[in-house]
C-alpha cells in the first residue's frame, strides 16, 4: 500500500508542475493543422500565401499531419513553433519564409484572435 501511496504522490507532482508548465506557455496568436495532407487554418486568421506555402512544405517532406501555430512574441514579432510531425528542415524552410513575408502581431496581442 505504501508503493502505492508513493506513486499516487508521484504521479499527482507530476500532473501539478505539467499543468504549471503548460499555463506558463503563450496561448497561439494562430494555429495551422495538417489533417491528411490537407491545410487549414484551426484557429486565429492566416493568409493565404502563409497556407499554400504549409501545404507545399508538407507536400514535400511528405507530412500528413501535423500543427503550425504563430506565437507573439516580446515586441510582437510572431515566432512558429511545430509539432513533432514536422521534421528540422521543414521547420527551417517555413521559418525563412516567415522571416521575408511573415507578419507582426497587431495590437500586440499574446494570444489568438476570436473569429
Amino acid at each position: 500500500m505504501e508503493l502505492f501511496a508513493q506513486g499516487l504522490a508521484l504521479a499527482i507532482a507530476v500532473a501539478v508542475a505539467w499543468g504549471l508548465w503548460r499555463a506558463a506557455q503563450p496561448e497561439p496568436y494562430f494555429v495551422v493543422a495538417v489533417v491528411r495532407g490537407e491545410v487549414r487554418s484551426t484557429a486565429g486568421t492566416v493568409t493565404s500565401p502563409f497556407l499554400q506555402r504549409v501545404h507545399e512544405v508538407a507536400t514535400e517532406h511528405r507530412i500528413a499531419t501535423g500543427r503550425v501555430w504563430g506565437v507573439v512574441r516580446q515586441g510582437g514579432r510572431i515566432s512558429l513553433n511545430f509539432s513533432r510531425h514536422f521534421p528540422p528542415p521543414a521547420r527551417q524552410q517555413l521559418r525563412n519564409w516567415w522571416g521575408a513575408s511573415g507578419w507582426a502581431a497587431s495590437m500586440n496581442r499574446n494570444k489568438c484572435p476570436r473569429r
